[in-house]
């Protein structure tokens, strides 16, 4: 039976649902990488499925728990993000 957690990429985006069958012993609050069809994402454990409830579909399996590695290049991306915001503030302003 599969084991279906919710997973959040932004956070307060929508919620989308993968197969955790693969990482049973992930917790609510970790980051896991999952092929999505935008390529590979990291995402947040933000719920836990009822199995029954979600019967009959082919879940997106979570590919691997994120790395020490995934969470720093998460960082990075982030502070470029913030960058790229206050140059466009600042266009915008002129």
């Amino acid at each position: 039976m599969a084991h279906i957690v919710g997973i959040r990429f932004h956070g307060g985006g929508k919620t989308y649902h993968f197969d955790a069958s693969s990482v049973p012993e992930i917790k609510k609050g970790e980051y896991v990488i999952v092929e999505t069809s935008r390529g590979q994402q990291l995402g947040q454990v933000v719920s836990f499925q009822d199995p029954g409830q979600k019967k009959g579909r082919n879940w997106k399996p979570i590919l691997r728990p994120a790395t020490s590695r995934d969470m720093v290049i998460r960082q990075v991306w982030e502070k470029k993000e913030q960058e790229v915001l206050e140059d466009c503030r600042k266009l915008a302003g002129e």
